[in-house]
């Protein structure tokens, strides 16, 4: 009806040419909206108020009256604002009161019903009990009034505690140890650091330039350290890193720190920040030197207990039967005895003279530095120690065999040393193999190193026994029985050379069937 009224001339369409086109009346509209807007509230209010003050009355009647003045109200309102101060108002009115009455007629039951029987039931039914009758109007206001009350302490909250979280955020980064910083990844994929707390200038000692530029802090950083750092940098933008390394500090001091970053990635897994600890780690790394140089320390004064303790016995076992042959020297009138004597004494202190001679040599190896190395022909040297050595083979009646490459490379050494490393295992091979025995000397070029080889028939060494052979003073119980005047040092001091040589020796033996041993030496640069 209301949209009808609205359109020019009660509904008459307007012509423009063949085709009809209706044109809407606005104040005709606005007086609708008007009237629908004033007829929810007054029947709201009336009802309110019916129910407040004539509460003897029954529900159908209360519901009956609101709807006729909620409906009268609205044809009033509605021809006052479309049609007011025309002729046509006092015309129309009193049709419209009796269309509206009659709409109210035909309301009333539906809505009476239910208000009275099904609104109750409802489970967001809250009634219209000890309500104010214009609980629309201030209800209204008040419920927004309060609405905004709680928004505003809601937001006064969430801002106390942000502003809490801040500072204790900054409490925290303002009094640990270790340096905290914020890295910001631009949109042209440089970093730049946006956040750093005191500890991070106190550690580094970076100038504001530094501070924003994370490559200056390749220039702080030892150059030991620069190419891991350079590396670190790249790969801390896209995963958790962690590194050590050393930096000059503000103080001119080398500290040694540790850095550890964790990206933080934005919904679409790209790092847009990355987050750094840097700990001044200088204490515990110079704590642990410390324990490493007190645990050597300590291996070293063990090492020098017993090799005084075995010193001491191996020396004083000679020096005791010195005395008791002397003894029975000065004693005894017999030539022939007194020759015998002699002779033994003189084999003590040829024992003797051997020890001290290999400790010697052996503290020689252990504490001087390296000795000058030249280019050398270990064939020549070969040769030279066997030389020296035949009449002790030809003694046993051993057969010695030289098996020397003729293309042998010279190796790189010092010439003293390695003399010392063959003559040691030679004079063993002859030692601890029986009469009529077999050994054989080898050497042998290969792509990288120059071979020397010794094998000999002798009694071999107990299997359970090889990993001690090297140790000082060790001798196998069969080695002993055999020969009970060796010392116990010529294959430590044969091993110490080696490696000093940047060489290896290796053993294969077995107990009575004679024993194996390999030298490897790296081959001497070619000279031009």
């Amino acid at each position: 009806f209301r949209l009808q009224l609205s359109l020019p001339d009660s509904g008459i369409m307007g012509q423009a040419g063949d085709i009809m086109t209706p044109v809407a009346d606005v104040r005709t509209t606005l007086s609708g909206l008007a009237a629908f807007i004033v007829d929810m509230f007054v029947i709201a209010v009336f009802y309110q108020g019916i129910r407040n003050y004539a509460p003897y009355l029954s529900e159908f009647i209360r519901v009956g009256l609101s709807l006729l003045a909620a409906l009268w109200a609205d044809a009033l309102v509605f021809r006052l604002l479309s049609l007011g101060g025309t002729p046509e108002f006092f015309q129309v009115l009193p049709g419209d009161v009796v269309g509206k009455t009659f709409v109210a007629l035909l309301l009333w039951l539906p809505i009476g019903i239910y208000l009275r029987f099904i609104a109750p039931r409802l489970a967001d039914y809250s009634g219209a009990e000890k309500r104010r009758t214009l609980d629309l109007v201030f209800g209204s206001v008040e419920a927004m009034k309060l609405s905004l009350t709680r928004f505003e302490a809601a937001l006064e909250k969430s801002e106390t505690e942000r502003r809490e979280q801040a500072l204790y955020f900054e409490q925290i980064a303002e009094n640990i140890q270790e340096a905290l910083w914020l890295l910001e990844i631009q949109p042209n994929h440089s970093p730049t650091v946006t956040y750093f707390n005191p500890a991070y200038d106190r550690l580094l000692g970076l100038d504001a330039k530094a501070r924003k530029n994370p490559a200056l802090l390749l220039e702080k950083v030892h150059e030991d350290d620069r190419d891991k750092v350079s590396i670190g940098l790249e790969r801390r933008l896209s995963a958790v890193h962690d590194m050590e390394y050393r930096v000059l500090n503000a103080d001119g001091k080398w500290r040694c720190l540790r850095e550890r970053t964790f990206p933080i990635r934005n919904e679409h897994g790209i790092v847009y920040r990355v987050v750094g600890i840097t700990e001044d780690i200088t204490a515990r790394k110079d704590h642990e030197h410390y324990q490493l140089e007190y645990k050597f320390q300590q291996e070293r004064m063990k090492l020098l207990q017993d090799f005084l303790s075995e010193t001491s016995h191996d020396l004083k076992s000679p020096l005791t039967a010195i005395n008791l042959k002397l003894f029975g020297l000065i004693k005894s009138d017999d030539a022939a005895k007194r020759q015998q004597l002699g002779k033994e004494v003189t084999q003590q202190t040829q024992r003797m003279s051997r020890i001290i001679d290999d400790l010697l040599t052996l503290a020689h190896a252990e504490n001087m530095a390296q000795q000058p190395h030249e280019a050398l022909n270990l064939n020549a040297l070969v040769t030279t120690v066997h030389n020296e050595l035949a009449a002790a083979a030809q003694e046993k009646a051993q057969t010695v065999l030289l098996e020397l490459d003729d293309d042998l490379p010279n190796v790189q050494g010092n010439e003293d040393d390695l003399l010392r490393v063959i003559h040691n295992l030679l004079d063993n091979a002859i030692l601890y193999t029986p009469v009529g025995g077999h050994i054989s000397l080898k050497t042998q070029a290969t792509s990288d190193t120059i071979l020397f080889r010794i094998k000999d028939t002798g009694i071999g060494i107990p299997q359970e026994k090889l990993s001690q052979i090297y140790n000082r003073f060790f001798r196998a119980a069969n080695a002993q029985l055999l020969q009970p005047g060796g010392t116990g040092l010529g294959l430590a001091i044969v091993k110490k050379f080696v490696e000093q040589h940047n060489g290896e020796i290796e053993c294969v033996s077995a107990e009575g069937t004679g024993t194996m041993f390999t030298v490897r030496l790296p081959i001497a640069p070619k000279t031009t």
